[in-house]
């Protein structure tokens, strides 16, 4: 009993932790040395161990205490059983999928996947005997149809890149469960602040840690997430693809999920102010954003979504040179692929994420050549409406 408890008192039990408090403290490993509050870089590739012991510690196999404490720290935050930390968004999707997957499977996966996402799906993963089959993401009928005998996967994201397509995760994963199919979800445009889809039945959740998670485009890193079965596949596979994480890469990312829930805080805010202002604005014809009363998937967003993020899609009544033109003319806002950072950056998918997919494919898929994607940072909201208010008066 604590000294601060009368006597004869019940102690009074802690309450459960917020995920912003977890994300500051849960994972905490013994290994730390010297009493060092932040987790120490571990920037070594083998260790001692005693004779006999197994399984040996080594940085490839994912069992660096770097590596450890960030693993620890982001299953909590998911609600997860344990977590995989890995080099990149692309090594945790690939990783994900073989470690499910074998020749003669079969894979059903959402149109409008991130374009590195259908690349793998397209071109690599049939070469190993494994089909795919694409269907729209808000159709769960289509995702009934296409399901075969010898389907194992169904992949969606939480919210898709980057037309913002916002999928109805918990009866995709229902559908997954009652065929004893695996389910995939993507979230790294979600974050567990704004969507946890372990609790609504999904497998396995992944981030491209590079964008929300770690937060400062500064690293490079991939997360799965799910039941100790699962990442113990995913684990497995990991060890002969070769994707593991660099210890400070895992130290980075660590650094930069204690912030995660204030930054989205101000993702979300951000994301809605300017999509509001965008939507209002005479020289833009559309905008996509999931909290916008005319949003295809408004109605599923507001149910599976706590947040909608600080992702923002458009296209200014402008021809496809001019907007390439306006996307470099802010202040503030940065001309550079990627997001989720504390910078405001613009991109154009045609010119980046879905470069790789030949023009017919992306305007199959609405991705138009005039379109433009705002990731917005943590800036004050009045800033950023000021910096695209000018630059959408150069058009003309």
């Amino acid at each position: 009993m604590s000294a601060d408890t009368p006597a004869g008192a019940e102690p009074r039990r802690p309450r459960e932790p917020s995920l912003d408090t977890l994300a500051v403290h849960a994972g905490r490993i013994d290994e730390i040395l010297g009493g060092a509050v932040v987790t120490p870089i571990f920037q070594s590739a083998t260790f001692d161990y005693p004779a006999g012991e197994i399984p040996l510690r080594y940085s490839r196999y994912g069992n660096n205490p770097t590596q450890v404490a960030l693993q620890a720290r982001l299953a909590t935050l998911e609600g997860a059983e344990a977590a995989l930390v890995l080099a990149s968004g692309m090594a945790a999707i690939t990783t994900a999928v073989l470690s499910v997957c074998a020749a003669g499977d079969h894979v059903v996966a959402a149109a409008g996947l991130y374009g590195g996402t259908t690349h793998f799906l397209e071109r690599d993963v049939p070469r190993l005997g494994i089909e795919v089959t694409f269907v729209p993401e808000r159709d769960p009928a289509a995702w009934e149809a296409a399901i075969r005998p010898w389907t194992r996967l169904l992949l969606w994201e939480a919210i898709s890149n980057p037309l913002l397509a916002v999928p109805d995760g918990p009866a995709l994963a229902r559908i997954a469960r009652e065929r004893g199919i695996a389910s995939l979800v993507d979230a790294t445009f979600a974050t567990p602040v704004n969507q946890r889809p372990l609790a609504f039945g999904v497998d396995l959740v992944m981030h491209s840690a590079t964008k929300y998670l770690g937060g400062h485009s500064d690293v490079t890193g991939g997360v799965l997430a799910g039941s100790r079965e699962r990442i113990e596949a995913a684990l497995d596979s990991m060890k002969s693809l070769g994707g593991a994480a660099d210890p400070h890469a895992a130290f980075l990312i660590e650094r930069g999920v204690k912030t995660l829930a204030l930054r989205m805080e101000r993702h979300n805010a951000n994301g809605a102010a300017v999509s509001v202002f965008l939507a209002g604005h005479p020289r833009v014809e559309r905008v996509w954003y999931p909290r916008l009363a005319d949003h295809p998937d408004h109605d599923v967003a507001a149910r599976v979504l706590a947040g909608a993020g600080g992702v923002v899609a458009f296209e200014p009544r402008a021809s496809a040179a001019e907007a390439a033109a306006m996307a470099g003319r802010f202040r503030w806002i940065r001309l550079a692929p990627s997001l989720g950072g504390v910078e405001s950056l613009v991109s154009l998918p045609v010119q980046t994420s879905h470069r790789s997919l030949d023009p017919a494919e992306r305007e199959r898929r609405g991705i138009s050549d005039r379109l433009i994607r705002l990731s917005l940072g943590i800036e004050a909201a009045d800033d950023l409406v000021d910096d695209l208010d000018r630059a959408l008066a150069t058009l003309s």
